[in-house]
């Protein structure tokens, strides 16, 4: 339950369904920020000490970066990945899994993530329904995680951009295929929002909320702002949220000396009080699915730039900028 689009869409629809069902929910690790906000009449079910303490060992930063620094435990880490050991780890791990067969409906919340649909498919006579939360276009996935979600009952995708996508890769699948928004609680983003002042210098200010990842794309757009800047615009570059390419933004921005007008804030719990600062809230992605940011940012009244991925255009409508990626400087120059 780490902070990230995912585990927000899942906390607001474990909301809008904590009265209305009795709801269990299977973690393979009870780790996480979002782990708190679990409504409390929802029982967690976790039963494979193996996977709890290797999913929650590679989800530890701290760890990790032990493992960087110690030439040691490098070795056994390179030993472990040649001989599969991670992939043993997880076979035992699932083998151990033990859900009573009591349930109406079993949702695999997770996607395309072959261990959460093996465990679905463990439970017999019983609905299933698959969330996917990608564009299934651009993400990677196996060919084994297709034949495991073809035995789903229902798979259902976040836009109907990206139900139209699925159904037309695989149009065998397409008569199991729907969508459904992610859900959002709007009162707990204005309220949030004002938890917190966040203090921007003069100017336009521009926000961006994600991972930094290869697919947020944040060096194409370090590129597009310098020029920006060079040109004589003046703003400032909010980036909130982290990730493995925070390395390598960190040092475009300092040989290219523009420190002063772009900051990285890292991972924030609460996100929205730098989103309802902005002028700008900007996502210049390769590709998303839906993402929820648009909706946080538009609840705050903040316009969005974003580049045209799979959901961009119904989503955001009216709201803001949707931007060939190829072209993404003549828009931001538009008014």
């Amino acid at each position: 339950m780490s902070i990230g689009g995912i585990e927000r869409s899942l906390i607001c629809f474990l909301d809008n369904l904590k009265n209305i069902y009795d709801i269990d929910i299977y973690l393979n690790s009870k780790t996480g920020y979002f782990l708190k906000d679990i409504p409390e009449n929802i029982k967690i079910l976790n039963n494979s000490k193996i996977l709890n303490r290797f999913c929650a060992a590679n989800e530890n930063k701290k760890i990790q970066e032990m493992y960087k620094i110690n030439k040691i435990k490098k070795i056994i880490i390179l030993i472990f990945k040649f001989f599969k050991i991670n992939k043993l780890v997880k076979f035992i791990g699932y083998r151990s899994i033990r859900i009573k067969n009591n349930y109406n409906l079993v949702i695999n919340y997770h996607g395309l993530n072959e261990m959460c649909l093996k465990i679905a498919l463990k439970m017999k006579n019983t609905k299933k329904l698959a969330m996917i939360h990608c564009d299934i276009n651009k993400q990677k996935h196996s060919k084994k995680s297709i034949r495991l979600i073809s035995r789903f009952d229902k798979i259902i995708c976040v836009s109907k951009s990206c139900a139209d996508g699925f159904k037309k890769k695989y149009p065998k699948l397409a008569d199991k295929v729907d969508y459904l928004y992610n859900f959002t609680n709007i009162e707990e983003i204005k309220t949030k929002a004002n938890e917190k002042y966040v203090g921007y210098p003069e100017g336009i200010n521009i926000v961006s909320v994600s991972r930094l990842s290869e697919e947020k794309a944040h060096l194409r757009s370090l590129e597009i702002f310098k020029k920006l800047h060079n040109d004589g615009y003046r703003f400032n570059w909010h980036i909130v949220g982290d990730g493995d390419k925070r390395g390598k933004i960190e040092d475009y921005i300092d040989r290219n000396n523009m420190g002063e007008y772009i900051t990285l804030y890292g991972s924030k719990s609460n996100p929205y009080p730098y989103i309802k600062s902005a002028d700008i809230f900007y996502l210049g992605s390769y590709h998303e699915a839906a993402p929820m940011v648009y909706c946080e940012a538009m609840t705050l009244g903040i316009p969005v730039v974003t580049t045209n991925t799979r959901s961009a255009n119904e989503l955001v409508g009216e709201n803001g900028f949707v931007c060939d990626g190829k072209r993404s400087v003549y828009i931001i120059n538009t008014k």
